[in-house]
């Protein structure tokens, strides 16, 4: 028995010499599948595995001008066993990479060999905003096969048969359950979202937690129908897309995260739009949400392009430039393959665009002057220069061209901002006794509501509506505003020191001196700034932990009052909320170019402008470096 066994293995040895098999990866995938990542901007165009050596090649695509940086500890993960990077060739781990004109940049990375039997890995940073892309097919062979195989069937596909769905006027808590597929908890566990409603665009307290197994729940409060766009998860993989939501509905949402992977490939082969649908759900606008994706439709009036429109036109040539293209674009719906309902869609579409253009006007004419004429955009346009100006009687002209005016499904229109909900001016001024007008009234009072700043005049107003709908929503968001008021500790905001504008940055610094403080200028409504303070908030407690730096943030009214009060107990540190003028004199004191913006001051109380500290290693490194001089 035992010479039959060795004899045996003896045999078996031989015959896998005479094959040349090893126990290692012997192949060489161009272009592998990608199932999923942290970005879209990091590719792989070759694998080449050995028995002495995993050879991956990369692709940065990214803005010419701008860097990226390989962290020093970099692996691939197969059958869950990680594998470090031994060596790099055409980036220096731990050092920027400048991406040149072309927005494109290779390099090559060496691992240790992989065991023949693996069929997908993964590759990953040991860093703080780790590049991550996960289920790389190292056979060649690999696809990927649409729908999900873990989407309920019901889900996978939909009639565009029927009409567009009516816009629910109403106020209710909708329940968004979330069901994320292919999803890695290394993705990120917050899935970031903004809500677009009849008024404005709602970014406070929209996270969904993720939990390991790709599921989460979020109770919202609606004013409305109302869109939900994904933005992300953690500010890192890029998941996106939109869905419509009506008050007082139970939703299930499947999101397919191989939308990263799908991008990636589309970049790849020069495709700027992925065909598939990544999002599907069950509430009352499902076919409209999932037809949204597989019929995209053109944006036919891009106002905001410089290309559209004349600076040197008069009103009444606006009007008829505005008809004749609003024509072009009828006529290229009714060409168009689309579904009835999405051919519904795009008219209304088209109908809001026009009515925006109509409206928003000067800006149409500013932006043309400066595309057309090549001027600086710094530089003051000269007097007389714009011809352009519209009266209620052009506005009239061109919203004669709208089926109804009346209609609120045209709050539902695609990839345009609406008239009415962007001042409105016009608009209300042309139909004074039209929704439209009471829309624009209704926006109005609902951002002053948030603001905590209704006046008697105001109050009155509530009660002139003549849709319901409005009256109610307005009282119940005063209700929501006041009860966070009345629960909320209102000693954690400062008083603002009693000085002139331009004095207020050194009096609010002043206390600290000493010590070395970080201000903070941010907003809720900013998403990059809660990102940064999701980041640099846990460093307080361990790298930062120090009782030599001060805290400060500095956020304006426009940050409305409930969201605001909600958020800033978990934000150690020192809060302020200063109005348009003050906040204007920090800003053009230091320059700033957008939020959040850093200013450092120093002990001796000198301050600095630091954007470059929007790069959270950096932000680390800075302070840690400022506290140890004494």
């Amino acid at each position: 028995m035992v010479i039959k066994n060795y004899f045996g293995l003896l045999g078996i040895v031989f015959m896998l010499m005479l094959c040349g098999c090893s126990k290692y990866a012997n192949r060489t995938v161009e272009n592998p599948n990608i199932e999923t990542a942290t970005t879209t901007a990091l590719d792989i165009s070759k694998i080449e595995m050995t028995d002495s050596s995993t050879v991956m090649n990369f692709k940065v695509r990214y803005y010419p001008k701008y860097w990226v940086q390989l962290a020093e500890k970099t692996y691939i993960e197969a059958d869950g066993e990680k594998y470090y990077m031994v060596s790099a060739d055409g980036i220096t781990p731990g050092e920027r990479l400048w991406i040149p004109e072309s927005g494109e940049a290779e390099f090559t990375l060496v691992f240790p060999p992989i065991p023949a039997s693996v069929k997908k890995i993964n590759f990953g940073e040991e860093a703080d905003s780790p590049w991550l892309i996960y289920g790389i097919d190292v056979t060649g062979k690999a696809t990927a096969d649409f729908p999900h195989k873990d989407l309920p069937k019901e889900m996978t596909s939909a009639s565009g048969e029927g009409k567009m769905p009516e816009v629910v006027l109403d106020v209710d808590t909708t329940t968004v359950n979330v069901h994320l597929l292919s999803y890695y908890p290394a993705l990120g566990n917050k899935l970031e979202t903004v809500l677009n409603t009849m008024t404005e665009q709602v970014k406070d307290d929209l996270q969904i937690d993720i939990d390991e197994q790709g599921n989460g729940s979020k109770k919202i409060l609606l004013y409305g129908s109302s869109n939900l766009v994904l933005m992300g998860l953690n500010g890192g993989t890029p998941l996106t897309g939109s869905i419509w939501l009506a008050p007082g509905e139970t939703v299930d949402v499947y999101v397919d995260c191989r939308q990263v992977g799908q991008q990636i490939m589309a970049e790849r082969e020069g495709r700027e739009e992925v065909s598939n649908a990544f999002i599907f759900d069950n509430g009352k606008y499902s076919a409209l949400n999932y037809l949204k994706q597989t019929e995209p439709i053109p944006v036919f009036f891009k106002y905001r392009s410089g290309k559209f429109g004349d600076y040197r036109m008069t009103g009444d040539e606006y009007v008829e430039y505005l008809k004749k293209e609003f024509k072009e674009a009828k006529d290229s719906i009714a060409r168009t393959n689309l579904s009835p309902m999405m051919k519904e869609v795009a008219l209304n579409s088209i109908e809001a665009g026009m009515l925006s253009a109509a409206e928003n006007f000067r800006n149409v004419a500013y932006t043309n002057y400066y595309v057309t004429t090549g001027a600086d955009w710094n530089e003051k346009i000269p007097e007389g220069a714009i011809k352009l100006q519209m009266t209620p009687e052009n506005y009239k002209s061109v919203a004669a061209e709208v089926r109804n005016i009346d209609d609120l499904n045209l709050v539902m229109a695609s990839g345009v901002s609406l008239p009415f909900t962007h001042g409105g001016a016009l608009s209300a001024q042309a139909y004074p006794e039209s929704k439209l007008a009471e829309l624009v009234k209704y926006r109005n009072l609902m951002n002053k509501v948030s603001l905590n700043k209704l006046d008697a005049d105001d109050k009155a107003a509530i009660k002139s509506f003549t849709t319901p709908f409005f009256t109610k929503a307005i009282e119940r968001h005063i209700e929501e505003v006041q009860n966070t008021i009345n629960n909320a500790d209102m000693s954690v905001v400062q008083p603002t020191p009693e000085v002139a504008n331009d004095k207020l940055f050194d009096a609010i610094v002043a206390p600290h001196k000493g010590k070395v403080v970080m201000v903070d200028l941010w907003n809720t409504w900013c998403v990059p700034c809660r990102r940064a303070l999701t980041q640099n908030e846990p460093e307080k407690a361990g790298d930062l932990s120090s009782d030599d730096i001060v805290w400060i943030y500095i956020a304006d009214e426009t940050s409305p009052l409930p969201a605001y009060l909600k958020l800033i107990p978990g934000i150690k540190g020192l809060h302020y909320r200063v109005n348009a003028d003050q906040i204007k004199a920090i800003k053009d004191r230091f320059n700033v170019d957008g939020i959040p913006f850093y200013i450092l001051v120093d002990r001796n109380g000198n301050a600095v402008g630091r954007p470059d500290l929007r790069d959270h290693s950096l932000f680390k490194k800075t302070l840690i470096e400022e506290v140890a001089k004494k």
